[in-house]
Parts: C-alpha cells; structure tokens; sequence
C-alpha cells in the first residue's frame, strides 16, 4: 500500500514491472522553455540546450512509462531496463539510440526528411501525443516544476495516461484503494 500524495510509489518498483513488448514507440522530450526566461539565461536553442531529460516507452496497445534521466547518456540503461529484449523497437533518427538493433528489431523514422510514417505501421505518433498530454498538463495546471520533483510528476502523469480510459469513479476507487496512511513531511522530501 502507498499514500495518496506519493504517485511516484504508484508505479510498481522495476522488479515488480513487467518489461513493455510486441510494438513499443520509444522517444525523448526535454522539460522546460527557454521562452520563459530572462534574455541572459536563454540558450536559444531547441532540445536539450540544459533542460532535464525525460525518456519514454509506450508499448502499442499497453502502457506508457516516462523517465527523469540525469543526462542523455541513460537511454540504452533504460531500454534495457523497460523493454524486453526481441521487441519491436520504433524511435526517430536521434543519434542516441543507435546499436538498438543488436538486442531488438529496431525501426527508424527520420523526421529531418519529413518522414513520419514507414510501410503504414513503423511510426511514433502514439507516444508523441502522450507527450503531448504530459507538456499540457505541466504547462497548463503546474506552470512550472522542479528537476528535483519531475520524475514524482512523470509518475503520476503516466499513471494518469495509463488509466485515461477508465471511468472517472473507478480510477479514483484505484487510487483510494492504494491509500497506507498518512503522508508525513519527511517522507515527502527526505
């Protein structure tokens, strides 16, 4: 049992999470705009250009999982970690994810050249909107959050993704159900 205010507990522990397979969509995102801050603190690029990096993996018909890396060396630590080995792995061209294909059937859509879709199928849409919904969330109800406290957010937002289906009563009946107790100080920000 977890405490309500501690989404981060939802997610089961890695040992408890089954790896995503079959068709899984894998992409980064960087958290935060540089339109927000002073002109001397800007970088004035796209990408990572010093925002924290979030790692994604949405299984085609399954569950979506996002994760706060300290840098964007993490990826193959994470795929390794998320996706079971002999999966159908899609990502866009990014550099970092290249050696994928000695460990999974690894499919590439070049969105430099203005490809989106491969063969109909190879594609990675799906998550893309997923990250959609998370920079809506943060952007529209938070406005702003920490690098301390992202990946506590990432894990209630993917939470939230994953059950969006359900109706309103029962996902909240899931998270009631996952109560302990009270949530002190401490354990929060320990």
């Amino acid at each position: 049992m977890v405490h309500a205010a501690s989404f981060a507990s939802c997610i089961p522990h890695k040992i408890l999470q089954p790896p995503l397979k079959g068709t899984v969509e894998v992409d980064e995102t960087f958290h935060g705009k540089d339109q927000n801050k002073h002109a001397n603190a800007r970088k004035g690029q796209r990408g990572p250009s010093g925002k924290p990096v979030v790692w994604g993996a949405l299984e085609r018909n399954g569950e979506f999982r996002a994760l706060h890396l300290s840098t964007l060396k993490g990826f193959k630590g994470a795929e390794e970690a998320n996706v079971a080995k002999g999966s159908i792995v899609l990502t866009d061209e990014y550099r970092g994810y290249q050696g994928l294909s000695k460990v999974y059937y690894h499919k590439i859509v070049n969105h430099s050249s203005g490809e989106y879709v491969k063969s109909c199928y190879f594609h990675i849409n799906s998550i893309e909107g997923a990250w959609s919904h998370i920079k809506r969330q943060i952007y529209g109800i938070h406005h702003w959050i920490s690098d301390k406290h992202l990946g506590r957010y990432l894990s209630e937002m993917t939470w939230r993704y994953n059950r969006r289906e359900m109706e309103e009563r029962d996902r909240l009946n899931e998270l009631l159900g996952r109560v302990a107790g009270r949530l002190m100080y401490m354990e929060l920000f320990a």
